[in-house]
């Protein structure tokens, strides 16, 4: 991708065209990826009913509930309390058109918390989630760089989907006792969020679509042009 770029800058206007035409098939492949991966993930939280903690089964499961800290830990921007943070550390880099923030680094740290609704709750490792949760905090310093930090808080509003395993060797008359929820190892979808389930699926039902046809736009754009570059 950056000889792309690099030829993008010093390739004569025709050619231009033609690395714009192969920067356009690549990125529309990838838009479709992601698309079907965000359909994918869509359709599983359709059509997966919620559960109840108390009578939830092991195998994959959604849950919906609250977040209870295991052991707390501290946000390293803003210093707030949570059970899982991310932190990514950008730098603004500057060319003849402008410029933009690239991320150099990326810090998180994360902390099984438990689950908890009107019925118990379960604990959640959340190692392997996919964890989708807006940005928190935006800290400056100076002019070049900056720190975006993202976390989950205690007591906060919390949607799982993800497998309910059987602990090794834990009995328990509770049920969520002697469950984890974490990643499956047939099923891996496990994504976590603080938005509510009905935001969830709007979210994800825009991701797909917006992939999807803006993916099959930009990969046909670019082979047309190519096609007829070649033919000609």
């Amino acid at each position: 991708m950056n000889l792309l770029f690099f030829l993008l800058r010093t390739s004569s206007s025709v050619d231009k065209l033609y690395a714009y035409a192969i920067v356009s098939v690549l990125v529309g492949i990838f838009a479709l990826f992601y698309g079907f991966t965000q359909w994918t993930k869509f359709k599983k939280v359709a059509d997966t009913s919620t559960s109840k903690v108390r009578s939830m089964a092991a195998g994959l499961v959604e849950l919906s509930g609250k977040t209870t800290a295991i052991k707390v830990l501290t946000s390293p921007v803003s210093r707030k309390q949570c059970v899982y943070y991310k932190v990514e550390h950008q730098t603004y880099i500057r060319g003849k058109r402008g410029g933009s923030w690239i991320t150099t680094s990326v810090d998180q740290r994360h902390e099984n918390f438990y689950l908890e609704d009107d019925t118990g709750k379960v604990e959640v490792d959340p190692r392997k989630a996919d964890i989708d949760i807006p940005q928190k905090k935006v800290q400056y310093y100076g002019s070049s760089r900056r720190d975006i930090e993202y976390f989950l808080s205690p007591e906060n509003n919390c949607y799982v989907l993800g497998t309910a395993k059987i602990r090794p060797g834990v009995r328990s008359v509770d049920n969520a006792a002697s469950l984890i929820v974490t990643q499956g190892e047939g099923d891996k979808t496990f994504y976590i969020t603080d938005k509510k389930e009905e935001a969830v699926q709007k979210s994800l039902y825009q991701r797909a679509i917006f992939g999807i046809v803006g993916g099959i736009m930009l990969t046909v754009i670019g082979l047309v042009y190519l096609f007829f570059k070649f033919l000609i």
